[in-house]
């Protein structure tokens, strides 16, 4: 038996994963695009962010997981 065969990857994303002193986790998200959306959001709310600057982009796109 195969488990997860047909099994659609989830996306996953820790702030703290690219040096924020952030405990924000994403989880079960079902794209990047979905994980990135969320960020905007959690970003401009919680660190003041009305944008993401590209190189946090670049780091955050670096450190999504794929479980």
């Amino acid at each position: 038996m195969v488990f997860g065969f047909g099994r659609k990857k989830k996306f996953e994303f820790q702030c703290s994963s690219v040096g924020m002193n952030c405990g924000f986790e994403i989880k079960n998200a079902s794209t990047e695009d979905e994980v990135m959306e969320i960020l905007k959001i959690h970003a401009k709310k919680a660190h003041g962010l009305n944008e993401i600057p590209q190189d946090v982009i670049n780091k955050i796109k670096q450190n999504i997981k794929k479980v």
